[in-house]
C-alpha cells in the first residue's frame, strides 16, 4: 500500500483517483489546489509519491513542484504530473523535479504502473477492473 497525495482541482478527477486508487489498496490523500497541498505535506504524514496537476488555480502546479523540490524534507517524494497541457507547459520544470510525466487522458493502469513503478508496493488489484 502507498500513501498518495492527489493534488488536483478538478473535483471529479480528484474523485476518481481516491475511488480507484483505494479500490487498489492504496491509502490516498486529497487537495483540491497547490496551497492545500502543501498544507497537507506540512502537518500529516509524508506520502510515498504525489500525483500533480499543472494548471490549477491560486497556485500552479510548477510552483508546488518547485515548492517541494526546494524543501530538503520533501523532495525525495516521487512527484508524477499528471496534466493536460502539452508540452511547453512541461519546459518550466526541470526534468529532475518530477519523475513521470502522465498526459490526460489518462489510463488508470497506467497511473497504479507509474505509482508501483516509483513506489516499489505490489499492487492490490493486479487487473484494475473497477
Amino acid at each position: 500500500m502507498a500513501k498518495i497525495l492527489v493534488i488536483e482541482d478538478n473535483e471529479n478527477i480528484r474523485f476518481l483517483f481516491e475511488e480507484f486508487l483505494t479500490y487498489a489498496g492504496h491509502d490516498v490523500r486529497l487537495a483540491e489546489n497547490g496551497i492545500k497541498g502543501l498544507e497537507i505535506l506540512q502537518t500529516n504524514p509524508l506520502p510515498d509519491i504525489i500525483l500533480l496537476d499543472l494548471i490549477m488555480p491560486n497556485m500552479d502546479g510548477s510552483t508546488v513542484a518547485k515548492n517541494i523540490s526546494a524543501d530538503e524534507r520533501l523532495s525525495k517524494i516521487p512527484i508524477v504530473i499528471i496534466s493536460g497541457s502539452t508540452d511547453a507547459f512541461k519546459k518550466p520544470l526541470p526534468n529532475n523535479i518530477y519523475c513521470a510525466y502522465i498526459t490526460k487522458p489518462f489510463d488508470l493502469d497506467d497511473v497504479l504502473e507509474t505509482i508501483d513503478k516509483f513506489t516499489n508496493h505490489k499492487l492490490v488489484n493486479e487487473s484494475s477492473n473497477i
